[in-house]
């Protein structure tokens, strides 16, 4: 059997899609014109792609254990072709954050590095989380400011927030994983904590953060369109939890994507609200 996504799965396409979609309609927010939104959106999936073929090379060899039909596993890539996307990806990155300015180059650089410490180092040390405490707060940072726009509005809330919602979505995907690093030895703050302890901090995260970005949107008097895209992301989160805390490897990984797109609803409703 192979994967359901082919080849492209190396590529983690929904989450690099989903990291680029946002940059670019922060930058939009912040007032890039539409080639400037775009060259940081396919800026951003250049990184993204980068960590996630990365990724998929170092765990290989656990994942030939648990996970045979992911594509390196399974033979549809072969690990030279893998290293080429890490090599040309990152390349992409780069060079697309320097057309946008030297500032934007320095913050993807830096988010870019976070993936790459927690593919060779942090999430096998069990301490994923740590890249994900400074890789959110970067990305928002890539786009406001890639856009010209200095720091995102209410930034010394927004930016806590982020660094706070960074490790509650890295929790979330460790649930996915669960069953699989258990079988391979592997480490990770689920890990630690058991199933059972992981969704109940997984839940007070999701709490926090939402709870505290509605806080601060409700002081902004936030225009119809924030309320209505910020709505819409709570509730995506809170089922997303919901699929998390069921345990079935279906629900939790359908519960992390909601609550992707739940936290990238809510940092555009934010945003929005903020700049008003």
């Amino acid at each position: 059997m192979s994967h359901p996504l082919g080849r492209l799965g190396l590529l983690h396409p929904f989450p690099s899609a989903l990291n680029a979609l946002l940059v670019g309609v922060l930058a939009t927010v912040a007032g890039a014109q539409s080639p400037v939104a775009a060259t940081l959106a396919f800026a951003m999936l250049g990184f993204q792609v980068s960590i996630g073929a990365l990724n998929d090379l170092v765990d290989a060899p656990a994942d030939a254990v648990t996970k045979p039909t992911k594509p390196i596993p399974a033979g549809a890539v072969a690990p030279r072709t893998a290293r080429l996307v890490v090599v040309v990806g990152g390349g992409i990155g780069v060079c697309l954050s320097l057309v946008a300015s030297p500032t934007a180059l320095l913050l993807g650089v830096a988010g870019y590095g976070c993936g790459v410490a927690y593919d060779l180092s942090l999430k096998r040390r069990g301490i994923g989380w740590v890249a994900f405490t400074f890789a959110f707060p970067l990305l928002l940072m890539f786009a406001w400011t890639g856009a010209g726009g200095g720091l995102p509005p209410g930034w010394q809330i927004l930016l806590p927030l982020a660094a706070m919602a960074g490790p509650a979505l890295q929790l979330a995907n460790a649930l996915t994983d669960l069953d699989h690093d258990l079988a391979t030895g592997g480490g990770g703050l689920a890990v630690r904590l058991g199933r059972r302890r992981a969704v109940w901090l997984l839940v007070g995260l999701t709490v926090a953060v939402h709870g505290m970005a509605w806080v601060a949107i409700a002081s902004t008097q936030p225009p119809d369109v924030s309320i209505v895209i910020g709505v819409i992301g709570s509730i995506l989160a809170a089922v997303g939890v919901m699929g998390s805390a069921r345990g079935s490897a279906r629900s939790t990984a359908w519960g992390w994507t909601l609550q992707a797109i739940g936290l990238a609803a809510l940092a555009v409703a934010w945003v929005v609200a903020a700049a008003n």
